[in-house]
């Protein structure tokens, strides 16, 4: 999926429809810039990378995370690496989760995880219950930073695909308009029930970034499940059953 573009390709073409404007002082701005809302946007597949595994210790929930390109956590599950074959539980991921000092668990009952921001560190929802030759990780795949582009990096391949570059040169595009005051820009407008809009060339740009986003966002592949008489709702064919 490796691409081909380069933030320079965005520059030159984007520059053919803003009248050739000098954009030397601020291209390497412009394309960090659209490039970051775009990596920061969602947590594309080409963006993320494996986490170093975490060895549990007895007693203890909060974690280090050892990635120094480290933004933010996509998945994570508990393993116990010394059972034959190795055994996996997924973690479902909260925003926030509270230190508990008594409460332990191990593989079947650590289900939750967050990423505390403020102590920079990895929390499960108790702490890990470690003992005797039970060795407990935590694994997973994190979102890397993204890589800033400044001048240096204008000639340096995009880690966006191909397929995508559209996107990105429309972002180029409205960042240019917007920095010379330009009114094809757009703005971003709010309306009565807090509805977010855009116009202009901020709207061509949004609504390409949120249709590669639903492109790729194929959340767990599973099929939501409803039930077959929504609840409260009575069946026309319902026939109550007395139980001797």
């Amino acid at each position: 999926m490796a691409g081909t573009y380069t933030p320079n390709d965005a520059i030159t073409l984007a520059r053919q429809f803003s009248h050739k404007i000098p954009a030397d002082v601020v291209q390497a701005y412009v394309c960090d810039a659209v490039n970051s809302r775009i990596w920061t946007q969602f947590t594309w597949n080409w963006t993320l990378a494996s986490l170093t595994a975490i060895t549990c210790t007895n007693a203890t929930q909060d974690y280090t995370i050892a990635n120094s390109d480290f933004y933010r956590m996509a998945w994570a599950r508990i393993v116990r690496t010394d059972l034959s074959p190795v055994e996996y539980r997924e973690m479902n991921q909260k925003k926030h989760l509270s230190p508990v000092v008594t409460l332990r668990g191990g593989l079947e009952t650590i289900r939750l995880f967050s990423y505390e921001a403020a102590i920079s560190k990895l929390r499960l929802d108790r702490a890990a219950d470690v003992s005797g030759t039970i060795v407990l990780q935590i694994q997973g795949e994190y979102q890397k930073k993204p890589t800033k582009i400044d001048d240096t990096a204008m000639s340096t391949v995009l880690d966006l695909p191909d397929h995508y570059f559209h996107v990105f040169f429309e972002g180029v595009r409205w960042k240019l308009y917007e920095l010379s005051d330009d009114p094809r820009a757009g703005v971003m407008k709010i309306d009565s029930e807090g509805n977010a809009g855009y116009t202009g060339q901020l709207g061509v740009f949004m609504t390409a970034l949120f249709a590669m986003q639903q492109a790729e966002d194929l959340s767990d592949g599973e099929d939501v499940a409803y039930p077959e008489n929504p609840l409260g709702v009575p069946r026309d064919n319902f026939q109550p059953r007395v139980f001797g």
